[in-house]
């Protein structure tokens, strides 16, 4: 091997290890509802049934509205977000997919507790240690839209 050749199979190699790192991101799919379990000690994880500074978030409040039409508005403002697929959905629980731009699937659950006016929320990444803040983002965004949502049913039904 010359040394003109090495500055080209640098590259082809750098991309071929991440190929071979993404195919591998996936994980497995949860086979239940992880929603009501504590984050793990990892900082890839946000829930709003942690209370601890690194996992815990604010759940999705809807005072003002019924659970049925928060849980519509939590439906519309989870599909604005880029390559999410919804896998499971019964009105009260809902497991979904999100795909990074680099294939990574993080699993995203809701699950309405309407006695106390609250959508819990939980975002975690299956596989990693860190996920660089993307679940708190996705949330952060995803109740944005959820928020501007609810205002806007509000006002129509006034």
């Amino acid at each position: 091997m010359t040394l003109r050749r090495l500055p080209r199979l640098i590259p082809t190699s750098v991309l071929v290890a991440v190929a071979v790192l993404v195919s591998g991101c996936a994980g497995a799919p949860l086979n239940k509802p992880q929603i009501t379990e504590p984050c793990p000690e990892t900082p890839n994880c946000v829930s709003s049934i942690d209370s601890d500074d690194t996992h815990g978030i604010e759940p999705f409040a809807f005072k003002g509205q019924d659970a049925e039409a928060a849980w519509k508005a939590m439906l519309l403002a989870l599909n604005m977000e880029k390559r999410v697929s919804i896998i499971k959905d019964t009105g009260s629980y809902l497991y979904a997919e999100s795909r990074t731009f680099l294939g990574f699937v993080d699993d995203v659950e809701f699950m309405a507790e309407p006695q106390a006016n609250l959508l819990h929320v939980r975002s975690a990444s299956r596989v990693g240690y860190w996920d660089l803040g993307v679940n708190g983002r996705r949330v952060d965004r995803i109740r944005d839209r959820y928020t501007e949502i609810l205002k806007t049913q509000i006002q129509e039904n006034k």
